[in-house]
């Protein structure tokens, strides 16, 4: 028999891009139905009755891990993989402490995925019978294991996930500068919390998010100053990012000790 897999994510191409992984896989699995929120995925998992759900643990309404939870109430040798863009420890040791199989890191490669899946298929086919895990207890609580925390991408204290979110918000923040950004956007669109980011971006480039778009912006202020001599302060304002042209000012001089106007 199949195993029946069931995928939740409130995002339709998350969705399909798991979905594509299990069906390209070669593997006896079969997605059996898929769900956008709480409510949905409830419903459709009293009706599927899956093996396995593969579920985002960032829900509308409630968190997959108290989603988790109550799968697990409603049957307790249910097999859940969480996916996370959330990097940190402390999502980790909660998803011990429900029963999920495993934690993986978004975006996720299908290499990863298919590794969890082929765990979960040994576990329903009794091949074997206690889960390996990132984490594990000792007699001193629950502790990590840094060799599996690394294969699974979540970051305990190393730098690789680290640079990659920091990579990716310069880039995003070079490409958009001009736009409405603030920490709690950039930190949606890379799928991590605001703290672990903040505290990413300061290691990994010696100062704060923030200075960083505000030394991009400047920058390109000056540069438009040079290239388009034509344009008023409030219209380079705008093109930078800033809707208050007394703000833009005082930020301006501040960090090149001149007003746009004398630079001109």
């Amino acid at each position: 028999m199949p195993i029946k897999i069931m995928i939740i994510d409130d995002e339709e191409i998350i969705r399909l891009g798991i979905k594509t992984i299990i069906t390209n896989s070669g593997k006896p699995w079969e997605v059996v139905g898929e769900a956008a929120n709480a409510d949905e995925a409830l419903a459709v998992f009293e009706n599927k009755k899956p093996d396995v759900l593969v579920m985002d643990i960032k829900m509308p309404g409630i968190d997959g891990l108290t989603l988790s939870q109550l799968f697990k109430d409603r049957m307790d040798n249910i097999i859940i993989i969480l996916l996370s863009g959330y990097a940190e420890f402390s999502f980790a040791q909660q998803a011990l402490r429900v029963g999920i199989l495993d934690y993986l890191l978004k975006p996720t490669k299908p290499a990863q995925l298919i590794k969890a899946l082929d765990k979960a298929e040994c576990i329903i086919n009794g091949v074997m019978q206690t889960e390996t895990s990132i984490l594990r207890k000792s007699g001193q609580g629950i502790v990590a294991d840094s060799n599996k925390a690394m294969e699974y991408g979540i970051a305990l204290a190393d730098n690789l996930n680290c640079k990659s979110f920091v990579a990716n918000a310069v880039e995003y923040i070079n490409k958009n500068y001009a736009g409405n950004i603030n920490l709690k956007k950039i930190c949606a669109e890379l799928y991590v919390n605001t703290t672990y980011f903040s505290e990413c971006f300061k290691k990994d480039t010696g100062i704060s998010f923030l200075f960083y778009l505000t030394i991009v912006r400047v920058d390109n202020a000056k540069r438009l100053i040079r290239e388009r001599s034509h344009l008023k302060t409030y219209e380079i304002a705008d093109l930078v990012g800033y809707s208050d042209t007394k703000h833009f000012s005082r930020v301006f001089k501040k960090l090149t000790g001149v007003n746009p106007s004398e630079l001109r």
